[in-house]
């Protein structure tokens, strides 16, 4: 029927969008890279889908019929929907945030996308097409790629790693992993089934495929270059395993060839060529003392200690960063505070899932695997060809081990699954649609219900998300402090996940502002819209550590310690070994003159961790507020530390000024203006110490030192020294 073949061709066009989508920077919005590209994905399947709705109620033959990859799948999400029901926050579990955009709001996108593709997608030519469209496109960010390293387009991620339009390299790079699997995929196909239309133009897959693999390179991304290794070992064993006696010697050569590499590499690492080149030299840094002090590995231990406390159901998703703040490792001191990922694929459905989300994420590998190997008429694999694919899921699976999943590469091993549903999959018998006034009764019904479903949920799962992204963009970008409050207000209105960005953001912003010369009406309506919305956001997430050190922050910055003191006291109670959250609550303190309480979790901040520097620089700080300087063991610590208990730091001018030590606050002064005596603001500052000890002498001296430096300071100077030989303190 005419209608169904518009709705099929429709259907068709949005699946030929989603290859493009690499390419869309959303720069209006809050995480650019990230929430542009998932927003689009997101609408673009949610129209398709459900215009595959009522293809179906007209057309039985577009159903997604039976395999064992669709109902892994099915598994996968039941199983994952049921963990984020009893996990520890479903709200977040469901919407994610905007800088992940996953959560199970993501996973049923892709399920869905999964079967319009594998359902809608019933030829092997139009398979062709779609994958040579991804190559396509591959090709433009190729391209890209190469105009950031000439210098002509920058780098977002700064440095030398290029990342194209991906935002991170790491993305980028399991982006051409794939595609270099897929050129070659195509190259060897050409040639076996020999399609004559392609003609030499096979070599056009192998110059893709060296293409990719020289962005690949350029990433510097050691866990996916490792997972192209893996993949082709994988894939040269089965030839030498399975392979003819031509397969089997070039097998074995190249398998010799990556071993002979490796071997050469160890001992070269300490040449020059390796380390200058910066992705030669990443894989020099790796040893076994080097990797003893991987962050992963401190992260993947937070994760297994997360698991073990639910085993079965895990956390649910986007929860990582509360068991990383219970289990946090002392010794990630030099890393970023708030790990939300355990940068391990397995470990984050581990943990997400407990061990049933994890067994049914690996029964999609294993599902692959089976369809891979398993006969099929449709897509007449040769043993070439599952070799290859072999390689490709190994090589995935095994960059998985170094990093987390994003849309793009779930995106193509879901397109991989749905070809692989389509060459395995029981199709149904094509269904001729009766043409009784109650059958297209029924059909309009439904496919009005449908419309309207989709009309509703393209609105509030991506419209509204998008205008709060928009909105807090204006509220942060806006110069006027009134106009910005209103759109930190219009965000929140809009009651989406990008609620609790904007939350941080406004609080930020309050606490950016408290020194600055603006209204204090002004200041003080940030500051209650900030406490409001921390509140709720606390109240949505009691047990996540980072939103009540935001508020503990806020708070404090604006004198309302008794209530920074219950948060910082919550934040530690939830994450006892992160430093930064001890140094907050230990700030409190201070503010409270409990110098003795101050001190203990300075301590305990030190003993969990002595290598931190800042932690003993703390420690030693708020040793002299306590008054506890000069007992053995900080004396030993300043020496260990500095060599002195006077080192050059304005802290410990703080520390000793607050606690009338001035005779130690001389001696710092002096070593600063020993290291930089052409400052005049040092040799101020040194006169004001020596006038607050009561050598009203030494602190005209340094005054005039400070004019005869800076000319322009003269006239205040001169005040200054009037004041204090007629005996008056300026």
């Amino acid at each position: 029927m005419q209608l169904n073949k518009i709705l099929r061709n429709t259907i068709l066009v949005g699946i030929f969008i989603i290859p493009f989508i690499p390419l869309y920077v959303a720069n209006g919005m809050f995480f650019p890279f990230i929430t542009g590209k998932n927003f689009a994905f997101r609408i673009i399947v949610e129209v398709i889908l459900a215009l595959w709705a009522i293809l179906i109620l007209r057309d039985k033959e577009y159903a997604p019929g039976k395999s064992m990859i669709l109902y892994t799948i099915g598994a996968f999400l039941a199983v994952m929907t049921i963990a984020d029901f009893f996990g520890a926050n479903f709200y977040r579990s469901f919407w994610s945030n905007y800088e992940r955009m996953e959560g199970l709001v993501a996973l049923i996108h892709m399920c869905g996308y999964f079967l319009v593709l594998g359902s809608v997608l019933n030829t092997q030519k139009l398979w062709d097409r779609y994958f040579k469209t991804i190559l396509g496109v591959g090709v433009l960010i190729f391209i890209y790629s190469c105009a950031q390293l000439a210098g002509l387009i920058v780098i977002n991620q700064g440095a030398f790693r290029v990342d194209a339009t991906f935002g991170n390299a790491t993305y980028l790079a399991v982006h051409m992993l794939f595609l270099m699997f897929i050129s070659v995929f195509y190259y060897f196909r050409s040639g076996e089934v020999g399609d004559k239309s392609e003609g030499n133009g096979r070599f056009v897959y192998l110059f893709l495929a060296l293409s990719y693999f020289f962005i690949l390179y350029k990433t510097a991304t050691r866990g996916a270059l490792i997972g192209l290794f893996a993949g082709v070992i994988t894939s040269g064993l089965i030839l030498a395993y399975f392979g003819s006696q031509k397969a089997k010697r070039a097998s074995i050569a190249l398998l010799g060839g990556v071993a002979l590499a490796v071997l050469l590499f160890i001992p070269a690492r300490n040449l020059e060529f390796v380390k200058t080149s910066q992705t030669l030299s990443r894989f020099g840094e790796i040893n076994i003392q080097n990797l003893a002090k991987e962050s992963r590995f401190m992260v993947w231990g937070s994760a297994l200690k997360g698991s073990v406390e639910h085993p079965i159901l895990g956390w649910g998703q986007d929860n990582f960063n509360i068991v990383f703040n219970k289990y946090y490792d002392p010794g990630m001191f030099a890393q970023e505070p708030w790990f939300d990922r355990a940068h391990d694929v397995f470990f984050d459905w581990l943990t997400a899932g407990g061990l049933l989300g994890l067994t049914a994420y690996l029964s999609l590998f294993a599902a692959g695997l089976y369809a891979i190997w398993k006969k099929s008429d449709r897509l007449k694999f040769t043993l070439l060809d599952k070799t290859i694919f072999t390689g490709m899921f190994a090589a995935y699976f095994i960059q998985n081990i170094f990093v987390f999943d994003n849309l793009m590469s779930y995106t193509i091993f879901f397109t991989l699954l749905a070809y692989l549903h389509y060459g395995s999959r029981e199709v149904a018998v094509r269904h001729k649609v009766a043409e009784g006034p109650e059958d297209m009764f029924f059909m309009q019904f439904m496919a009005s219900l449908v419309l309207v479903g989709l009309a509703l949920t393209v609105y509030f799962v991506n419209v509204k998300p998008i205008l709060t992204s928009r909105t807090l963009i204006r509220a942060l970008s806006v110069q006027d402090h009134k106009q910005s409050i209103l759109f930190f207000k219009e965000a929140f209105a809009y009651k989406t996940f990008g609620s609790v960005e904007a939350r941080e953001q406004l609080a930020q912003r309050a606490v950016g502002i408290r020194n600055a010369n603006i209204d204090n009406e002004i200041k003080l309506e940030y500051v209650n819209l900030a406490k409001e919305e921390m509140t709720k956001q606390i109240n949505a997430s009691p047990n996540d550590a980072r939103y009540r050190i935001f508020m503990s922050s806020l708070l404090t910055s604006y004198g309302l310690q008794d209530e920074a003191l219950v948060q910082a006291e919550k934040a530690v109670e939830l994450s006892p070994k992160k430093q930064m959250l001890l140094f907050e609550l230990a700030s409190v303190y201070i503010n409270r003159k409990e110098y003795d309480k101050a001190l203990e979790k300075a301590k305990y901040a030190y003993d969990i961790e002595p290598n931190f520097p800042e932690s003993a620089r703390i420690y030693a700080t708020i040793a002299i507020y306590a008054k506890r300087d000069k007992d053995p063991e900080i004396q030993a610590l300043m020496m260990k530390t500095y060599g002195t208990d006077t080192p050059p730091d304005d802290r410990f001018v703080n520390a000793y000024a607050a606690v009338s030590r001035y005779d130690k606050v001389i001696e710092i002064w002096k070593k600063k203006v020993a290291l930089d005596p052409k400052n005049a603001q040092f040799h101020i500052s040194l006169a004001a110490s020596y006038l607050a000890n009561g050598q009203r002498s030494k602190a005209v001296e340094e005054l005039r030192i400070a004019i005869t430096i800076s000319p322009e300071f003269k006239v205040n100077g001169e005040h200054f020294i009037s004041e204090i030989q007629a005996g008056r303190n300026p």
